[in-house]
């Protein structure tokens, strides 16, 4: 058996060799780490005598890491489902392959998780080698190590949290209690000449929100902003008409349901 280092020893991978064509094996992390960057990390299986090919991909798994050993992989419980048909239809019958590990080749069967690619594979004739690597014109070429081989471990208990609510019991100094509250945001059907401006502050009204929010929104800059122009040596440009109009509205609304509730308040 040879082993194989690379990248700092960052990558691994394990090759059987023999003169008969007993299975080779080998692994490489999945090295996108940071958000925008594209993995340049590969895994090469060869056959190097001449006229030799892969003839057979005994093991292939794309995910966590697999138990075992080389000759003995059992995979994980989160693998890609096509990971063996694309290392298959990759490398069956040629006489080398790249294999790229990224969800952008296998899919991502486990959202958030470091992945790995594990392969075991034969040639016909002779021995076969799996060599990682990198290739920094394609990508990036740092990752995390991926540790020792795997070995099978104790499966985590679940954790059990009970939560129990008693709305009876009182919390605090004072009742429990629900009360309306409303956001206003700056909207050009809110204008007065909008067809539906009077049925929405009718409404607004009726509401009788306790707390209300006023927000001149910047998606509709005229109501958010009073001088949208920078001042000239002899100009300004501030124009307040269409902000008043819709915080009076809105301040009239609010005094109308202060009226019913005074203690009822309004932020902006």
């Amino acid at each position: 058996m040879a082993n194989f280092v690379a990248l700092s020893g960052l990558i691994s991978a394990h090759a059987l060799r023999d003169s008969s064509p007993k299975p080779f094996c080998g692994h490489q992390i999945d090295g996108i780490t940071t958000p925008g960057h594209v993995s340049a990390l590969f895994l090469d299986l060869n056959c190097p005598l001449a006229g030799d090919a892969i003839s057979s991909i005994d093991f292939a798994s794309y995910g966590t890491q697999p138990t075992g050993s080389c000759g003995a992989f059992t995979k994980s419980t989160c693998y890609a489902s096509n990971d063996t048909s694309i290392v298959t239809s990759a490398c069956l019958g040629q006489a080398s392959c790249r294999l790229w590990p990224n969800t952008t080749t296998f899919g991502d069967p486990c959202f958030g998780t470091q992945k790995f690619l594990y392969v075991q594979a034969r040639c016909r004739s002779g021995p076969g080698t799996a060599v990682p690597g990198c290739d920094a014109s394609q990508g990036h070429c740092s990752g995390p190590s991926p540790g020792p081989s795997p070995s099978p471990g104790p499966a985590p208990s679940p954790l059990d949290i009970n939560v129990s609510v008693f709305w009876s019991e009182v919390a605090g100094s004072g009742p429990l209690s629900t009360e309306p509250s409303l956001q206003v945001v700056a909207h050009a059907l809110l204008m007065r000449d909008s067809p539906l401006h009077d049925t929405l502050f009718t409404q607004l009204q009726q509401l009788q929100a306790k707390r209300v929010r006023y927000v001149p929104w910047l998606p509709t800059p005229l109501l958010g902003v009073a001088e949208l122009e920078p001042p000239t040596a002899t100009d300004t440009y501030w124009n307040f008409s269409l902000l008043d109009e819709h915080f009076l509205d809105v301040c009239e609304f609010r005094a109308y349901v202060a009226a019913i509730a005074p203690e009822n308040k309004i932020s902006h």
